[in-house]
């Protein structure tokens, strides 16, 4: 089941949920320290994804100065293999043309997820950069 809100319209648990799914992989599994909670999570649209109570997958899409970008795409490591990051990718797809149609979408990727990314039609534009201690590269959609 999808939910699909901003920040003032998620209940409590669902924002524990949010966070607890995070910090387990871009903090713990992936051995960095770094804030995660961020003021970005105020003003965008989060995408959470619950199976049975559970929540198997998350993003949050966001206006960035001319065009639309996304981030913390996360699947919990106890779903991997379900196919569920694709699902969660043509969500994320959908909800920017139905929340910002025919606007740009421009992301920084974690370095190793750019294959990941150009099966959804991104390419990499530029050089990578390090952001929250992690290397990333800048990608734009190819439409």
């Amino acid at each position: 089941m999808w939910k699909i809100a901003r920040f003032n319209d998620l209940t409590p648990r669902q924002i524990y949920d949010m966070y607890q799914l995070r910090q387990k992989v871009f903090v713990i599994e992936q051995n960095r320290l770094y804030n995660e909670l961020d003021d970005t999570d105020l003003n965008v649209i989060h995408l959470l994804n619950y199976q049975d109570d559970q929540l198997v997958s998350y993003a949050r899409i966001f206006q960035e100065g001319h065009h639309v970008s996304f981030g913390r795409v996360v699947v919990d490591p106890e779903y991997r293999g379900m196919d569920l990051g694709s699902q969660l990718m043509r969500k994320i797809l959908q909800t920017v043309e139905d929340w910002y149609p025919n606007q740009a979408i421009e992301i920084h990727a974690e370095n190793e997820a750019q294959d990941f990314y150009k099966k959804f039609g991104f390419t990499k534009v530029g050089d990578v950069i390090i952001f929250n201690k992690t290397p990333h590269v800048k990608m734009v959609l190819n439409e």
